[in-house]
């Protein structure tokens, strides 16, 4: 019997099932990207792989050389259709569960003037039945990004709001490719919202604060790490359920994070025991995150797909497109009742002469300054800004 193992908060969505390739590959990116967008930060954070990833294969189902080489090596792709067949089975099948509620949507919004290869739409709707739409990019980018943005709130029930920002369709702009993802389901075993207290909650800093916490004692599969526990929490008709790693006593979540990998993630899965009831303290969260994913992409190993030297000429039969950004939001809340989660992502694709038409120059992070000279170099002054004033 099929058996998908986890939805988990911090690591969002990992799967294990029979299409094992693409569940792995999923697994594997997402591990890759925690580490470029989570570990640097001390704040909260959710994000979803299993929606990032079908967007970019989407995407990649139109690359061609080093552009597909970089993009599916990236994002743990084998770069067959076969491997995006199953990869679409594997968002249907987990559609299917019938004791929890699963949405995905997967969509391609054209310029409608633009000419897309036959076979590139074929495959999308083979592989991911992405429905498709047209749209007047070029003299409505506004309107359109409203009209994707309604769409999308629509696929997540209200809980992804203005997924793409002000300023992110331009008349540049000549597709959009967008997965949502939305998921609501019930504790196999209830939670008595009674036993929910304020209790302790020590921050990485040492201090500690009060927060809501549900208490629950039955059975759980456990798992003991090397310097940590795992504990999972099935959802009702016990095919999903929520996996919770726990750093021992003495142990920084930091340090955990240092040793996630997909090997520990898998052996987690696999030494998962239930023996007896467990006393289980878990506080109550809400999680909204928006990523911006250009700078991590590039940074893991695709730069070109961004660049005047991308090849996506299986989309149009040319070689005029890049990707111009990817965002991603998504939301998760845990309480006495259950989960509900949502997650979209969008990649638009823009003609390459925008990259030199559109050039900016945004000082909204730190930087470095230099007064000089400038017939000899001479540096008058020299430092950098990280709090402007």
């Amino acid at each position: 019997m099929k058996r998908i193992a986890t939805i988990a908060a911090a690591l969002a969505t990992m799967l294990q099932g029979q299409t094992q390739e693409p569940s792995q590959s999923i697994s594997h990116f997402g591990i890759d990207l925690y580490h470029k967008t989570a570990t640097a930060k001390s704040s909260n954070m959710v994000m979803s792989p299993f929606s990032i990833s079908p967007t970019m294969a989407m995407v990649a189902l139109g690359a061609k050389g080093e552009t597909k080489q970089q993009m599916t090596q990236t994002m743990h792709y084998s770069g067959s259709t076969k491997f995006y067949k199953q990869m679409g089975n594997l968002l249907r099948d987990l559609a299917q569960h019938q004791q929890v509620e699963i949405c995905i949507t997967n969509r391609v919004w054209m310029e409608q003037s633009y000419k897309t290869r036959w076979r590139y739409r074929r495959n999308l709707t083979r592989c991911f039945d992405a429905q498709a739409h047209q749209l007047n990019f070029k003299q409505q980018p506004e309107d359109a990004r409203i009209s994707i943005n309604n769409t999308i709130a629509d696929d997540t029930k209200k809980h992804i709001t203005n997924l793409l920002p002000l300023g992110s369709i331009t008349p540049s702009t000549r597709l959009v490719l967008t997965n949502a993802i939305y998921f609501k389901g019930k504790w196999a075993t209830t939670i008595d919202p009674n036993n929910t207290k304020k209790r302790n909650f020590t921050l990485s800093d040492g201090s500690t604060i009060e927060c809501p916490t549900m208490y629950t004692h039955s059975e759980y599969p456990l798992y003991q790490g090397s310097n940590y526990r795992a504990l999972q929490i099935d959802y009702q008709g016990n095919a999903l359920s929520l996996l919770i790693l726990l750093p021992d006593e003495g142990t920084t979540l930091q340090q955990l994070e240092q040793h996630l990998s997909p090997e520990l993630y898998q052996s987690t899965l696999d030494g998962l025991r239930s023996d007896g009831k467990v006393k289980v303290y878990l506080p109550k969260f809400k999680i909204n995150t928006n990523i911006t994913l250009k700078p991590m992409l590039c940074e893991m190993g695709m730069p070109i797909a961004f660049s005047g030297g991308a090849d996506f000429s299986g989309m149009s039969g040319a070689k005029d497109l890049c990707i111009g950004n990817v965002y991603h939001k998504a939301f998760i809340e845990v309480s006495e009742e259950g989960t509900t989660a949502a997650a979209a992502t969008a990649a638009t694709m823009i003609r390459k002469s925008a990259l030199e038409r559109d050039k900016i120059f945004r000082a909204d992070r730190p930087f470095l300054f230099v007064l000089k000279d400038n017939a000899s170099g001479t540096i008058l002054f020299m430092g950098k800004v990280e709090r402007p004033s």
